[in-house]
């Protein structure tokens, strides 16, 4: 029969490299073949050999050889189900021992009524060329020793084999020593002779044979004698073999009970250690347990944590609409005391003007008796688009500028316009209080500090302005031109330069003269067009007059000259003291890039010219705070919105700076947009800003 892991199903072996384990069907006894295969054939493959006698095949008759060509599919249909499954089980079981001891194996098996043929038949089918088979001393008896003596003398001479008792090597047929001859057998190592077994095996087979032939008459009776002689001397020498066999079989029995009494001991720290197991697996079961409750615990800690952060929160909003409530009616109530201020002054001047509460209009001979009558010695500022007087209006300090008459609106236009331009309020911007339309005068706040032209120039009692105040001057107007471009509608200064820009006592910047190119009709003008662009390049021009103290004419060219030979301290004003080279590099590559001849080169202001200038005034700004010379708080300290001194300064995406509570507060309420520019903000995000933070802590710890 062909044999096979499945029935059917031929196999193909590396027969150079693998060790064949013949095994029965006591498990107990073949676990120790087995154990010795696999300690004195290390690294080989392994496969475990099977032959197995079903209950329904039929025992041949004596002398009648079994037919090697029976098919194979009449065998399968002798058997059922449940008989097909026995002998996969058994090798299952023996694979598995493989497992535990580290080999993978493979399994063979066929099915006949004599085992030993079985085997090789195997053997021949496969070209098996390693063979182990197992010997039990403790139940030896003539049918296994013939099954051993069969194979050893029926195997292909290529096929090396072992035989092994108990795990101890008995016998041992070398591949390619020809058919078995029982003279040659080799004993082990261990001093049994295991070829007693066998040679009892093959004379026991010899008598019988000889018995048989006697019954039917075919021994020669002249050598009775001498055969009954020999077989007495044989039964001798079988009685001292049995008698040694004995023996040995006896030391093969205390070796087992040995091993019987070591495994029992093995079993029982194997109970210890399972038992040691099942406490460790409690005892991590219990902290997996703890594990679960501290998660929970975390859990709900966090939930907790989350609603007292959602409760802060909500606390810091309140407190920012607290602020805001209390700021708006700070502002209420200066707005009325100054309605009540305003509404006192007038009762005394003119009862005849309370309509005009929100844009007072100030009578022509109220400005006559402000300005003296227009007295030349209170002549502050005269220009193309008229003269500027300072005056006391009202028990104000006014500046009062008249604009010319050629060209005028009309006197509801003039006024009309006056109002709409009054009503654009940044801290940068110099504020219209009111305006004269039969005089065409419009009246805007007086500031003590002059114009930046006057510094520039050192007129009268005006002093060089430092570097510092020049580059914050230069931020101030920049973020009061970025207001009035991005208002809605667009706003054009249309003149700006030096004279325009006017100082506060604390030498804040404020833009003047807003809204002359509203007021005045455009074919009146020498000038062209007045376009967002043209005041940036105005702008570019200015910068350049606070580096240098130069006059507008050439400058460009100047400085141009300059940074490209990297000379730009030799136009640098001294009198503005030791400017730091990076700042008055960055400062004239920006107002450079103002004056681009060509309108589409211009720098957008708050992306690329704000950008730089607001750094700049930081660093300015601390620098100039080291001088004690000033103690009142910077304006770029104050938070435009809450107009308090900034604790945590952010930048929003405006680029503009404001206090934490308070840019936070704006957006809670709902705003997208900036609150110096109304311009849509491209994002919430909020970036500290560390420059101005130090500046402010360096000024409060100079106090």
């Amino acid at each position: 029969m062909a044999a096979a892991d499945e029935i059917g199903q031929p196999l193909q072996f590396d027969v150079e490299h693998t060790i064949f384990v013949a095994v029965g069907t006591d498990v107990h006894d073949s676990e120790t073949t087995l154990i010795w295969a696999v300690q004195n054939f290390a690294g080989k493959k392994f496969c475990v050999l099977h032959v197995h006698q079903p209950a329904h095949l039929v025992v041949p008759r004596k002398n009648e050889e079994p037919s090697s060509n029976t098919p194979k599919e009449h065998v399968t249909k002798a058997f059922d189900e449940p008989e097909r499954q026995k002998p996969l089980e058994l090798l299952n079981q023996y694979v598995f021992i493989l497992a535990k001891l580290g080999v993978q194996a493979r399994k063979v098996w066929t099915e006949t009524n004599s085992v030993e043929k079985g085997i090789v038949e195997i053997i021949s089918q496969c070209s098996i060329k390693w063979l182990v088979m197992g010997l039990d001393a403790e139940r030896y008896n003539l049918k296994t020793s013939k099954k051993a003596f069969y194979v050893c003398q029926q195997a292909p001479i290529c096929c090396h084999i072992w035989l092994v008792c108990r795990g101890r090597l008995i016998f041992s047929r070398e591949g390619g020593m020809g058919r078995f001859n029982p003279s040659l057998l080799q004993t082990s190592e261990i001093g049994l002779d295991q070829s007693n077994h066998l040679r009892l095996d093959f004379v026991d087979a010899q008598q019988k044979e000889y018995a048989s032939d006697r019954s039917q008459g075919l021994v020669d009776p002249k050598h009775s004698n001498n055969e009954a002689i020999g077989t007495s001397r044989t039964r001798l020498l079988l009685r001292n073999e049995v008698n040694s066999l004995e023996s040995s079989c006896g030391e093969e029995v205390k070796k087992r009970k040995k091993m019987e009494e070591i495994l029992e001991t093995g079993k029982k720290l194997a109970e210890q250690m399972n038992k040691k197991r099942d406490k460790l697996s409690k005892e991590l079961y219990d902290v997996e347990e703890q594990k679960l409750f501290l998660e929970r615990k975390a859990s709900e800690y966090r939930c907790e944590v989350k609603e007292l952060e959602k409760k802060m929160f909500d606390a810091v909003g309140l407190l920012v609409s607290f602020r805001e409530k209390r700021d708006k009616l700070q502002i209420e109530h200066e707005e009325a005391k100054n309605k009540l201020r305003l509404l006192k002054n007038m009762l005394k001047m003119e009862p005849t003007c309370f309509h005009s509460l929100e844009m007072p209009t100030f009578s022509f001979m109220e400005i006559i008796e402000a300005t003296r009558n227009f007295d030349p010695s209170w002549k502050i500022g005269e220009g193309r688009h008229g003269s500027v007087y300072k005056g006391h209006l009202r028990h104000v300090d006014v500046a009062l500028k008249m604009l010319p008459s050629y060209g005028s609106h009309s006197q509801s236009t003039f006024q009309y316009e006056i109002e709409v331009l009054s009503r654009v309020r940044h801290p940068n911007l110099v504020t219209i209080i009111g305006a004269c339309p039969e005089s065409r005068l419009i009246v805007y706040e007086n500031l003590k500090n002059g114009s930046l032209e006057e510094h520039l120039s050192c007129k009268g009692r005006y002093r060089p302005l430092p570097w510092q105040i020049r580059i914050r001057v230069a931020a101030d107007i920049c973020s009061a031109l970025i207001f009035l471009h991005y208002n809605e509608p667009c706003i054009v200064h249309g003149d700006i330069k030096p004279s325009k820009i006017l100082l506060d006592a604390n030498f804040v910047a404020k833009l003047g003269g807003l809204g002359i190119s509203r007021l005045i009709p455009r074919e009146c003008l020498e000038i062209g067009r007045f376009t967002p662009e043209s005041d940036v390049y105005s702008l570019g021009v200015t910068f350049l007059r606070m580096l240098t103290g130069r006059a507008a004419s050439g400058i460009v060219k100047d400085v141009q000259y300059a940074l490209e030979n990297d000379k730009i301290g030799a136009v640098l004003d001294s009198s503005a003291g030791d400017w730091p080279h990076d700042l008055a590099e960055q400062l004239a590559l920006v107002a450079l890039r103002c004056c681009a001849k060509e309108k589409s080169d211009r720098p957008d202001l708050v992306s690329e010219v704000w950008s730089v200038l607001e750094p700049m005034r930081s660093i300015a700004s601390a620098s100039f705070s080291s001088s004690k010379q000033h103690s009142r708080v910077p304006a770029h300290f104050t938070c435009p919105i809450f107009q308090e001194m900034m604790k945590d300064p952010l930048i929003a995406a405006d680029g503009f700076t404001y206090e934490a509570d308070a840019i936070k507060g704006w957006f809670k309420s709902g705003h997208d947009t900036s609150p110096m520019t109304n311009l849509k903000l491209e994002h919430c995000n909020l970036v500290p800003n560390c420059a101005l933070l130090n500046a402010i802590q360096e000024w409060q710890q100079q106090l």
